[in-house]
């Protein structure tokens, strides 16, 4: 490796600091330097400290053992150190001692920051492959009107989160000929490996025998893993005033993929949408869009599964360090099902509906959220639950019904929003 290597690494954060080290530590630093740079960019980390536990997300947990030479032929042992479980390694204090924490939060913040939901409507649109002419996205942070006169962006209080929410006016009367868009995107994230400390939202990746380690962003493989593994329905079903069938008519959408579940003039388009291409599935209504006319939104995180393994210097992409051996071997485990477990479980698509409401703020009448693991109603007498068979998946539904005549009046509502999983 040369010494320009070697800085591009050490200061790939400008706040970050080596401290001094004498010859002998440098040539170590300059191994696990090369032995990261082959790998990084393919290794998801993140955490904040913590302490002693389960494995939640708040304090710092000191695990017991520092460094020790021994040995009468001069060779170096350390002391076996360990995280408890569910916790990664976030990095070392000035004796030597591992400090673990937990990666829900780092997770539910990354995915809030940089994953967006857009939505989207087009009139005049049957079996069209045109962008959405009215259109919007919305995060866990913030919102984007986008496109269309009567499109709001609001922060509002849908049972016990307080999150931002996208309204998409309508325009006219809503019939055979209208098409709704949904898409999920999520730019790549995060930053190369960096020398430690740690920061908040990064887990420790290397280590060797000086104390050197290097540390890794969360964010990257968390979107990673939500471009990958978690898809957006939408749907819709005629004759339907609150009741609990699935939707005739639906798609999903992924961030690369896109396909139509059942029904005519459903469509994969990649529009050019605030400067980002978006995969978006545009849904086709038939038929006049009234009273009992119901539309269905879901979101699906797959699991995610991971192995623990031993290594020398640094990790395997995909893992962390979440012990030392006797020897100096690092103990690595993946970081996949941590993120699956957190974006499963914490993260929710609120969708909902509002009659009489061009360009109002006001929240919707009709709303609900639903997430891989539950659907919850938020209000509406005809708003119902629906866990349905699309394809190979078994999708939990919020199914928002509507009013009278649906028209220029009309605003439907979109939310995506994590939580952070409680300790």
């Amino acid at each position: 490796m040369t010494a320009h290597t070697f800085l591009r690494l050490g200061f790939a954060k400008s706040a970050r600091r080596l401290h001094a080290l004498n010859l002998g530590g440098l040539l170590v630093l300059f191994g696990a330097a090369g032995a990261l740079l082959d790998c990084a960019d393919e290794v998801v980390t993140g955490a904040v400290p913590m302490t002693s536990g389960n494995g939640g997300n708040g304090t710092t947990a000191e695990v017991a053992s520092t460094i020790a030479s021994s040995s009468a032929s001069g060779s170096t042992m350390v002391k076996p150190q360990a995280c408890p479980e569910g916790m990664f390694a976030t990095g070392f204090d000035a004796e030597g001692t591992m400090l673990c924490g937990g990666i829900g939060d780092g997770v539910a913040a990354a995915i809030n920051s940089g994953c967006a939901l857009h939505f989207g409507w087009r009139d005049t649109c049957n079996n069209c492959m045109d962008a959405p002419a009215k259109w919007g996205r919305v995060n866990g942070v913030e919102c984007v009107s986008g496109n269309g006169d009567g499109n709001t962006c609001a922060e509002m209080t849908l049972g016990t989160a307080t999150l931002p929410i996208l309204g998409v006016n309508l325009d006219g009367n809503v019939n055979g000929d209208d098409k709704f868009y949904v898409g999920l995107h999520c730019p790549t994230l995060g930053e190369s490996a960096a020398a430690g400390p740690c920061e908040p939202g990064e887990v420790a990746v290397s280590w060797n025998e000086t104390g050197f380690h290097t540390c890794y962003p969360i964010a990257r493989l968390a979107a990673r893993y939500v471009q990958e593994s978690c898809s957006v329905y939408l749907g819709w079903r005629d004759g339907c005033d609150a009741c609990t069938e699935p939707p005739s008519k639906w798609g999903h959408v992924e961030m690369l993929s896109c396909a139509n579940g059942s029904g005519d003039d459903g469509t994969c388009t990649t529009p050019l949408l605030d400067g980002r291409w978006v995969t978006t599935f545009g849904l086709n209504t038939d038929g006049d869009v009234n009273g009992d006319d119901t539309f269905y939104a879901g979101l699906r995180c797959a699991s995610a599964e991971g192995t623990t393994s031993h290594a020398l210097g640094s990790c395997p992409p995909g893992k962390a360090l979440i012990g030392i051996e006797a020897d100096g071997a690092l103990v690595c485990a993946s970081l996949a099902p941590a993120i699956s477990a957190v974006a499963r479980k914490s993260c929710s698509l609120y969708f909902g509906w509002r009659d009489t409401c061009e360009g109002c703020a006001d929240a919707p009448s009709n709303w609900g959220r639903t997430s891989t693991e539950s659907c919850e109603v938020g209000a509406g007498a005809e708003s119902t639950c629906v866990t349905a068979t699309l394809g190979q998946a078994s999708v939990p539904l919020v199914a928002i019904g509507t009013a009278g005549d649906v028209n220029g009046d009309d605003t439907f509502y979109t939310g995506f929003h994590c939580v952070s999983p409680p300790p």
